[in-house]
């Protein structure tokens, strides 16, 4: 049964960004980092800090960087190739070709404001697939009031709107069913 709840931060009062925000946000929702595949979808500048955060704390980090544009995509190999074994991606439609339950972390930042939400419940579907369960989808942007409304039609079990830390996103989880049965 899909949940939803609201949930405040302690310690901001969600006004303006802080530098570190999105970092601070990775850092303090997921402890299990260097154990997943992670997939970073978004603004190549972001993305670039990201692979830097995680690299930081684990230079054997597993990183996939995937782009819906070419443009985006040659942006984020020229901002991330110092950190080397990274994986690059390109798709052109919604459908992104990666392997199915690959991921155990996966943060967009800004794609979903690009693409409209025309495509946006298509595009959960397909993080939805290529995700592990009890795999978490991190969403960052002005799309997520949209996404939060229609979450469910993208098969996502759970989904938190999270306001703290200078930042406002969407947490989505997509919960192993064999979990969910009586021990």
């Amino acid at each position: 049964m899909p949940t939803t709840r609201v949930k405040r931060a302690s310690g901001s009062n969600g006004k303006g960004k802080s530098k570190d925000s999105v970092r601070s946000l990775i850092s303090s929702e997921l402890s299990y980092l260097k154990k997943v595949q992670i997939l970073l979808l978004g603004d190549s500048k972001i993305i670039a800090k990201l692979a830097r955060y995680f690299y930081s704390n684990d230079s054997k980090a597993r990183l996939t960087i995937l782009s819906f544009g070419r443009k985006e995509l040659l942006e984020a190999v020229d901002a991330t190739s110092r950190f080397g074994g990274i994986r690059y991606a390109y798709s052109k439609d919604i459908y992104t070709g990666l392997p199915e339950g690959e991921f155990g972390l996966i943060v967009c930042h800004g794609t979903f404001d690009r693409i409209g939400n025309n495509k946006s419940i298509s595009i959960l579907k397909e993080l939805y697939r290529i995700l592990k369960p009890n795999g978490i989808v991190i969403i960052i942007g002005d799309s997520i009031d949209y996404l939060y409304k229609h979450y469910n039609k993208s098969n996502f079990s759970s989904c938190d709107m999270v306001e703290g830390k200078g930042l406002r996103y969407l947490k989505l989880v997509k919960v192993n069913d064999i979990s969910l049965l009586p021990q």
